[in-house]
């Protein structure tokens, strides 16, 4: 996700100087429980909860010409699931991914909400 474009105008003038905090939500539906392998990609320092557990957490802020991933093993209840990210900017791109994955290779539903 491009927090940078979800956010403008306000950093349409100067993405590079703006240091920032930003949120995005979204909900997961999934047919049944599963064990899945988060994805994480991330540029800045980062938060991600699942149902209101905090499930991954790096401070770490990359070059703004490279994205690191992470993958963190989460379980997803049946039904509706809740996704929080907090993203925390520093002078440079503002982006992150998260990508779900199970071992039936199912993916589950994401609805995101701006």
């Amino acid at each position: 996700m491009d927090l940078q474009a979800a956010l403008e105008p306000v950093f349409q003038w100067y993405p590079k100087h703006d240091r920032s905090v930003a949120y995005a939500y979204a909900e997961i539906n999934a047919e049944k429980r599963m064990e899945v392998e988060m994805r994480v990609g991330f540029q800045d320092a980062t938060r991600v909860w699942i149902n209101n557990a905090q499930v991954f957490e790096t401070r770490q802020q990359v070059p703004h010409d490279q994205f690191e991933t992470t993958t963190v093993p989460v379980t997803l209840r049946q039904g509706k699931n809740t996704l929080l990210v907090k993203c925390a900017k520093i002078p440079g791109p503002f982006k992150f991914s998260i990508n779900f994955e199970d071992a039936e290779k199912v993916m589950p539903y994401i609805k995101w909400w701006k």
